[in-house]
């Protein structure tokens, strides 16, 4: 193709091309805004440096799905050579992807929520993660509480003390003629593993800033570093626990409450080749959770089918 017959096909296809530029600026300005939450989701406290990447991978990106996009436009063209019928292609692909993209994401209320509020409970709930704004449908869950609060200090492990404190004012604070569910997230066991120094039992331990997202090939190398940072968080997390239950210990004693205690998720120290839980693989360390689930006056049960187990007070 010369010259000029390229410029032809340029001026010929100029409108499709201005169009497909258009939606790709959109989305990459929407991401970019979007940015600073998307990246607190990965990680709490995101660098300079790790903002600078998310940048160049999202504009890289998004731009090679604009010229994807741009030339099964201009194929599809040349094929019934009609802007209009393109155009309309287009547009319906992207209302597509938008209607999928809301449809997931409408207000549903909990059922469990609805019936305990019908039976006059106070709904509490506090974490040491960004829930609120992590996802639409984590929002709609935490919005059905009367009341919440989210601790995201700077250093990692005193929120966790933070969210104990409110847990133990808030129930110093409440009626104790009226029942009450309270949701309590902790977050130290969440990459990068935090803990106070007195929790450093395990050693050596990586540095608390180092880069979960270097990549399973290169982080292997510190290994037993990483998985000892693991392991002193689950430490501190028992300790946050026990400090828990002292808190409620009269409701435990009186046989007044119910105690759950679970995980969302398991973590991988390359059981089979990988680090963390993010990547879609169904294996033990990545899914398998514990679930200690104390019932007054129900006495001690195992199930064996099960990685969870009900344990109670006798």
């Amino acid at each position: 193709m010369n010259r000029q017959s390229l410029k032809k096909y340029f001026v010929d296809n100029l409108y499709l091309i201005f169009f497909v530029a258009a939606n790709t600026a959109a989305l990459t300005l929407i991401f970019i805004i979007s940015g600073p939450s998307l990246m607190l989701r990965a990680k709490q406290a995101y660098t300079a440096f790790d903002a600078l990447q998310y940048y160049i991978y999202t504009i890289a990106l998004i731009s090679w799905i604009g010229l994807a996009h741009l030339l099964f436009l201009l194929a599809l063209k040349k094929m019934v050579r009609s802007f209009i019928l393109c155009t309309g292609v287009s547009v319906v692909w992207h209302f597509l992807l938008f209607f999928i993209a809301i449809a997931d994401i409408k207000q549903i209320k909990l059922y469990p929520f609805e019936l305990l509020k019908k039976n006059g409970y106070t709904l509490y709930g506090a974490t040491s993660s960004q829930l609120l704004h992590f996802s639409k449908q984590t929002r709609y869950v935490v919005n059905q509480l009367d009341v919440y609060r989210e601790f995201l200090r700077t250093s990692d492990y005193e929120k966790e003390y933070d969210l104990v404190e409110w847990a133990r004012e808030t129930y110093a604070a409440h009626d104790k003629n009226k029942p009450f569910f309270m949701f309590i997230f902790l977050n130290a066991t969440h990459h990068n593993y935090y803990f106070p120094p007195e929790f450093e039992k395990y050693k050596p331990v990586m540095a608390a800033d180092y880069n979960h997202f270097l990549g399973d090939d290169k982080l292997v190398f510190y290994k037993d570093q990483i998985f000892n940072r693991y392991k002193n968080a689950s430490l501190f997390i028992d300790h946050l626990a026990a400090m828990l239950f002292d808190i409620f210990k009269p409701e435990i004693d009186a046989g007044n409450l119910i105690v759950s205690v679970t995980g969302d998720h398991g973590e991988e120290f390359w059981d089979r080749g990988g680090l963390g839980h993010a990547q879609t693989k169904f294996i033990n360390p990545r899914i398998s959770v514990p679930l200690l689930l104390c019932l007054p006056a129900q006495g001690h049960h195992e199930i064996a089918l099960s990685s969870e187990a009900i344990l109670c007070r006798q």
